[in-house]
């Protein structure tokens, strides 16, 4: 017996769920969670193994402190992942990302030389090195969260105002 299909085009709970889910939230989140656990780990466990001019051992604790703390910021980027962008604890992860990388952008930006690593000749002439590539990597990652945030709110918006009106007693 075949099985009947939904009359009017009701999408079933998964769907409806998937449609809830940007495909910019989703590339957000998955190159936070490809860079931020290999780097963590790699901190936390090998800080020697960052290229660092000079790696005091004051220095190594930040870098083993900074691990930990990608690690902490990789876990609920990975557990708000699948979510719908309207909840707010998914907005609130990335609220968070958003000050996280607007904030180091300038930061790495203003700093001094500290990896011994150079693109070449030309690029050190145009002021092209790890530390400026880096703060525009974090620059457009801050972008890329912002644009997030400005698309969906039209969804947290509606999400919010169907809730209300579902809500009793909300005449």
């Amino acid at each position: 017996m075949p099985i009947k299909k939904p009359q009017g085009g009701a999408a079933t709970p998964a769907a409806s769920q998937a449609a809830l889910i940007s495909p910019l939230g989703s590339s957000i989140f998955g190159l936070h969670l490809l860079f931020t656990f290999p780097l963590g780990l790699l901190s936390l466990f090998s800080p020697l193994s960052i290229p660092l001019l000079e790696p005091s051992n004051s220095l190594l604790l930040l870098v083993r402190l900074y691990g930990i703390a990608l690690l902490s910021l990789g876990v609920p980027l990975l557990l708000v992942r699948p979510l719908p962008d309207h909840l707010p604890g998914k907005r609130a992860v990335v609220l968070g990302i958003l000050v996280y990388h607007g904030a180091i952008t300038p930061i790495v930006a203003q700093a001094p030389r500290v990896v011994p690593v150079s693109f070449g000749k030309l690029a050190e002439t145009l002021l092209i090195t790890p530390e400026t590539t880096l703060a525009a990597i974090h620059g457009l990652l801050a972008i890329g969260c912002l644009a997030w945030w400005q698309t969906t709110l039209p969804q947290t918006v509606a999400q919010g105002s169907a809730r209300k009106r579902a809500a009793p007693g909300s005449e």
